[in-house]
């Protein structure tokens, strides 16, 4: 990585994604700005304002929104113009619950593939507008067309396995990253602590 470059991270100040992206700027040296949100930061004018950005109405959308809406925010105002995201990864990889499901191969393929061809109406719609909005381009790797059709290759065992979620990538990077981030569960940002961050 360029030691030109920084890192943006966004969340609560109790989140544990904080504590562990710290650690390991630290131990890469790479420069992070982060941004803490506390109770009542966020109004209603938000969610307003991530709704005419984004033009999502779905629930989880919206909360998805606010938050992406107040971080390119602060890209803007930190002058950076470009930004990579893993945006794409879970959908591809296996990142979600419901790909743990005891479903068959069949209907876990569908499911599969449905997350896959809706991107552009949710997860890349809300990057997209909410990044333009502050004249940042955000490009995403994991959506490289050679990166889709790899993923689109490979078995769901490997996607999740033992209920490892992405499996496949923490093995394909685990010479790379250290094995707190390798062997660490995606932790969500919860409806509980969405509902907190209202004022």
């Amino acid at each position: 990585m360029s030691p030109k470059s920084s890192a943006f991270t966004i969340g609560t100040d109790n989140s544990e994604d904080f504590e562990i992206s710290q650690q390991f700027c630290r131990q890469k040296g790479i420069k992070q700005i982060v941004i803490i949100l506390e109770k009542n930061d966020l109004k209603l004018s938000h969610v307003k304002a991530a709704i005419a950005i984004s033009e999502l109405t779905e629930y989880g959308d919206i909360i998805n929104a606010v938050i992406t809406t107040e971080l390119y925010r602060r890209i803007h105002a930190a002058n950076i113009k470009v930004v990579l995201g893993g945006d794409g990864s879970d959908e591809l990889f296996g990142g979600y619950d419901m790909y743990a499901l005891n479903i068959s191969e069949t209907e876990l393929q569908q499911l599969f593939l449905h997350k896959l061809m809706n991107l552009h109406r949710t997860e890349l719609q809300r990057v997209d507008r909410c990044s333009m909005a502050f004249n940042v381009e955000t490009r995403v790797p994991f959506l490289d067309g050679e990166v889709v059709q790899l993923a689109l290759s490979i078995e769901h065992d490997w996607k999740v396995k033992d209920k490892v979620e992405k499996w496949c990538l923490r093995e394909a990077f685990k010479q790379e990253l250290p094995n707190y981030i390798i062997k660490r569960k995606k932790n969500p940002l919860s409806h509980g602590e969405w509902f907190a961050l209202l004022g």
